[in-house]
């Protein structure tokens, strides 16, 4: 039997409709009825435990602070890291360098000359 629109609740089926409607004996339909009945229970208490530990899940998340052990984790297995320090020089640095350049005493590769090859 097909329904023309989906049913908006759970259908409800007793002893009656079993045994008189399916003509199922009625030691089956006590055998169906109470199989159901036991299911109804087992889905309830599966849902109300999904429910308790997604609760718990939310407490849990709300009390950890910002870059907890979960944001580190996420690093390390992203392959992220500290940055790499960078080396400041100053000017005296920069102006001993580019007079020695100047002066023939070091040589600069070009740019291309320190890329590797692809």
């Amino acid at each position: 039997m097909k329904h023309s629109k989906p049913l908006s609740s759970p259908l409800k089926v007793g002893l009656g409709t079993l045994t008189e409607d399916v003509s199922m004996s009625s030691e089956l339909a006590d055998t169906v009825v109470a199989a159901c009945a036991e299911m109804g229970k087992t889905v309830t208490e599966q849902q109300e435990r999904e429910k308790e530990e997604e609760a718990r899940r939310k407490a849990e998340e709300a009390e950890a602070p910002a870059g907890s052990e979960g944001e580190a984790a996420a690093t390390s297995i992203l392959g992220g890291g500290p940055a790499p320090a960078v080396v400041e020089s100053d000017d005296a640095d920069a102006q001993a360098a580019a007079a020695s350049i100047l002066d023939g005493e070091e040589t600069v590769a070009p740019a291309s000359e320190d890329r590797p090859e692809a």
